[in-house]
């Protein structure tokens, strides 16, 4: 019984810590910001505007395709059934895993949505009840994983790991599909946050005894993610955080743009990077 509690308290600990680094990472990135401007990190005053947050403004507006349209409305729902379906876990399963994630979720729901602003494009998340959908196969997806994960607390784990790895390899490709700087910085961000809950889920799931098996992504993806630093970022400096993209470009946050690095990267200043933050 002393072992068993022991373990408990153990994994109560772990999940604590890999929790909450996700979430400070959300944070970091993103910012808590302003008026409630989910984005208003990146060295701008953070003052929401009627477009969005105030520093996605100062990045390039550029034309936005309809395969883009398309992409930032879907991603947005899909952050969407990610935070619906883990607050419905907590309240099933009670465990923090389940109740600090759709934390990061709401940010990213709400930084898409300021692109939409900022574009005038018109949100299909217009009665934000839990489990509705504008998109039929998010609506029949949420409704499948939802009963899966209702078996067993394993078995939402492994629901938690499938979400992120389907955004993961979604968000891979959107990102090659997109030229436009925020977009591309909105979308790299939102990657690097599934593959933290990703890390997440896989350590509880592992640590219950349990196996998953990738649905989106091949088994040498999947291990890279697990087991390397982020892959949407890559150090270029210190102070300096870089996205991978095209159109290297510089935002040092006073609405300004210069090239730099060479290496087809969007960089964002930040105060200072950890090379180990991602590990």
């Amino acid at each position: 019984m002393k072992k068993l509690t022991v373990f408990w308290v153990f994994m109560f600990i772990a999940s604590v810590f890999f929790v909450e680094t996700a979430l400070s990472k959300d944070v970091q990135k993103f910012g808590k910001g302003k008026a409630g401007c989910p984005y208003a990190g990146g060295g701008t005053t953070g003052v929401a505007t009627t477009g969005g947050c105030g520093w996605i403004g100062n990045l390039p507006y550029e034309e936005v395709s309809d395969v883009e349209k398309a992409a930032l409305l879907y991603v947005r729902e899909k952050e969407k059934l990610a935070r619906d379906i883990y607050n419905a876990f907590y309240e099933t399963w009670n465990y923090r895993i389940f109740y600090n994630i759709p934390k990061s979720e709401e940010m990213h729901i709400k930084a898409v949505l300021s692109l939409l602003e900022k574009y005038n494009i018109s949100d299909t998340i217009t009665n934000d009840v839990p489990g509705t959908f504008t998109n039929p196969d998010l609506a029949k997806l949420y409704e499948e994983l939802l009963k899966k994960g209702n078996e067993s607390f394993i078995e939402a784990l492994k629901v938690g790991a499938k979400i992120e790895e389907l955004s993961i390899s979604d968000l891979k490709k959107n990102i090659e599909e997109t030229d436009n700087t925020d977009i591309k910085f909105i979308f790299g961000n939102l990657m690097k946050g599934s593959i933290n809950h990703l890390k997440a889920f896989s350590f509880w799931i592992k640590a219950q005894g349990g196996t998953y098996e990738p649905s989106y992504l091949s088994n040498e993806e999947m291990n890279d993610f697990l087991t390397t630093s982020n892959k949407t970022a890559v150090g270029c400096g210190r102070g300096k955080r870089a996205l991978c993209g095209q159109n290297c470009t510089f935002f040092n946050g006073n609405g300004s743009n210069t090239p730099s690095c060479g290496n087809s990267c969007v960089f964002q200043k930040t105060e200072s990077v950890n090379e180990n933050e991602d590990k």
